[in-house]
């Protein structure tokens, strides 16, 4: 316990150095700029299909304490949820009867994958993480025999807290829902499910089906994207060549072997590695279609499938140990050698996300520049053509006048005179105006007047 602790705690200041130079980057500018905490559709409206009423909460109240002066705080939330479900997991594998050095080391190489970093240090997957956090505590408070009584009622507002914070949500209310039905029975399953699916089903009905128009993928191109992601997120936790398989064949071996235990104390772990591919089974519909099978290797998909994964994985390790142990020390080290591949990774982090780290000298110039009182405020700075891809310009001088929005530290004047170019040709764009909300900005089912493109 005291080895895994000391994990938990290196790990924080390790990521938040590693990722320091992690901004405000595409999708969190919806979040800040484009919605409010006393708007009802805003809250309840989908970002790219999920439901994320509490992260959007989260994000509005975090602007308003810091703004845009620091990250480190929207950084933080996901980095101690990725700790927290990190410990949550171990207690569940140690529920299961998972000895406690193989519980440790499991967990601890979630703590320490660095190859699912994107739902580590980015703060707008604080609604991943936070469903899986959510999720995960439901299926801890509804491990129990018996009939219900009010610790499913308790597991019941729990998974209501996943659903409002992503998509993952659906997974966990699956995951809670199965353990329950293993363990206990029909009744219990019930009792998580149809609450949950009815009040998630009048959410898609009333606003979540809004702009959901996944590109069918065929049958193949989804068992494809499926089998990327399981091969992947297995490579990623061997690291090293061969590693992967071997950790998967002591999976099955081990599951065989303990089978008569998996619909009892097993269970919460059978659930959630049936909860990993119904995961990637949700993700494939969407995307796969849209982004092709390659998409599962993500690193947003990797980090939640092998949350999923590895209690299952640590049980059946620990049956192949009591049966033969050097196996099961070969297991072990198959997952030390895991996380040193992965902690090795914090070492070309900043090189391999360079992409994502956001653009904070020209985002906090372009409010300083002449043509920022000149151009329409509707005016989007984005990356990509997309109206919730940025911030309007008049969203940022009211950041500067409020003192949310800092100067950079230092002027460039290449950057300056780039934030200038791009301002004047936005406004020569003469796209059509775009109904303004309040303060300026563009309302979200409205395309912005001219967008900015961030260069990097």
């Amino acid at each position: 316990m005291l080895v895994f602790a000391a994990v938990e705690v290196i790990a924080a200041p390790v990521y938040l150095s590693t990722a320091r130079r992690q901004w405000f980057f595409l999708d969190e500018w919806d979040f800040l700029a484009h919605r409010t905490a006393w708007n009802l559709g805003d809250l309840f409206r989908p970002h790219n299909e999920h439901w994320q009423t509490l992260p959007i909460l989260w994000y509005r109240l975090l602007w308003n304490l810091f703004g845009l002066r620091t990250y480190v705080p929207y950084q933080l939330t996901t980095i101690l949820l990725h700790l927290l479900a990190a410990i949550l997991l171990r207690v569940i594998m140690r529920r299961a009867g998972v000895s406690p050095w193989i519980a440790t080391i499991a967990a601890g190489s979630f703590a320490l994958f660095v190859s699912g970093s994107q739902d580590i240090v980015w703060g707008f997957q604080v609604g991943f993480d936070a469903s899986l956090v959510f999720g995960l505590v439901a299926l801890l408070v509804n491990d129990h025999d018996g009939p219900v009584d009010r610790r499913d009622w308790l597991a019941l507002g729990v998974g209501l807290l996943a659903l409002l914070c992503s998509g993952v949500g659906v997974t966990m209310v699956f995951v809670v829902t199965l353990a329950a039905f293993l363990r206990r029975g029909l009744r219990p399953a019930a009792f998580q499910a149809v609450p949950l699916a009815f009040v998630y089903v009048v959410w898609f009905l009333g606003s979540g089906h809004r702009g959901y128009s996944p590109v069918q993928p065929s049958v193949g191109h989804m068992a494809l994207f499926i089998w990327t992601a399981v091969s992947a997120t297995f490579a990623a936790l061997g690291g090293f060549p061969g590693v992967g398989l071997a950790l998967g064949a002591f999976l099955v071996l081990g599951l065989w072997w303990a089978r008569r235990s998996l619909r009892g104390r097993a269970a919460s772990c059978v659930a959630l590695l049936a909860g990993a591919i119904l995961f990637l089974a949700i993700n494939a519909f969407g995307r796969a279609g849209l982004l092709g099978p390659s998409a599962g290797r993500s690193e947003r998909y990797l980090h939640l499938s092998a949350a999923l994964s590895l209690p299952a994985i640590a049980f059946a390790i620990d049956a192949v140990a009591r049966r033969l142990r050097i196996l099961g020390a070969l297991a072990l080290v198959a997952l030390v050698l895991g996380s040193v591949s992965n902690v090795q990774l914090l070492h070309s982090w900043t090189r391999h996300h360079g992409y994502t780290l956001g653009s904070k000298s020209l985002t906090l110039t372009y409010p300083l520049v002449p043509a920022a009182s000149e151009v329409p405020r509707s005016t989007v700075v984005g990356l990509f053509q997309s109206a919730t891809d940025g911030p309007t310009i008049g969203w940022l001088l009211n950041g500067v006048q409020q003192g949310r929005v800092p100067p950079p530290s230092r002027i460039d004047p290449a950057i300056a005179d780039l934030a200038e170019r791009n301002l004047r040709a936005a406004a020569r764009a003469g796209d059509l105006p775009a109904p303004q909300g309040r303060g300026g900005e563009v309302k979200s089912d409205s395309p912005p007047r001219g967008r900015i493109w961030l260069a990097r």
